[in-house]
This record gives structure tokens, sequence and C-alpha cells, in this order.
């Protein structure tokens, strides 16, 4: 046990042995239900693919957005991706940098960041 005593010191004394016998912890989920008749209810993927890869970034912090034809990708260090929905790249990976290249300053020239990528009305994705 650990007290701290007037002075701000720290009076460690050692615990007295335990005399209380180990006991199961009931809230620990071990199986699905008391006899394993529930089952989890998660449906199989549609399609996986391999996503855009990382260089210099961790964690990825993998953002993306599905339109009616394509999914895109982004992650940490402006790396993008579009793919269409069944995992066809269409066309290569590019830094997020690139788009904003005609218009030189900063953000033509870094790809720091958190990217974020949302599915807007119209059928427009919103890098």
């Amino acid at each position: 046990m650990s007290t701290i005593d007037i002075l701000n010191r720290d009076t460690t004394e050692a615990a007295p042995p335990s005399t209380a016998a180990a006991q199961k912890d009931g809230a620990l989920q071990s199986s699905f239900g008391p006899d394993g008749r529930f089952k989890l209810n998660i449906p199989s993927p549609i399609v996986v693919f391999e996503g855009v890869g990382v260089t210099n970034s961790a964690p990825p912090d993998t953002e993306g957005a599905v339109g009616p034809n394509d999914y895109v990708q982004i992650v940490n260090g402006g790396g993008v991706r579009i793919f269409d929905k069944t995992g066809v790249p269409r066309g290569p990976a590019f830094k997020l940098s690139t788009l904003f290249a005609p218009l030189g300053g900063v953000a033509a020239s870094n790809d720091n960041g958190d990217g974020l990528v949302l599915y807007a009305d119209a059928d427009k994705i919103v890098i």
C-alpha cells in the first residue's frame, strides 16, 4: 500500500499476502451466451482489395468515400487513389499536393495532415 505523508513523501508498505481465493471476472464475455447458441450476425465484406500504401507516416488514418461508381481513398502523407467499386484502380496513386500544384504555395508542396474524403450530392466526391 502506498501513502503520502505530510512532507509529501511516498511511504510504500508491502501489501499483506492475499488469503482470498482467485475469482473469475463475472463481466468477462467468453462465449456468445451461456450455451454458445448466439452467433454473430455480421455479413462478410462484398469486396476486399489492397488500398493506398503509406510511407513515412504512422498510423495511416485511412479515409474514403463511396460514390455511385467509384471509391476514393486518402491516407496520411497525402496518398490518394480512385478505384472502381470492384477494387480495380482507375489510375495510379497520386499525392494530394499534385491537385494544388497549379496554385503554388504550401498546399502545392506539402502533404502533411489528415485527409478527408466525402461523397456529396450530385455525384461529387469532395477531398
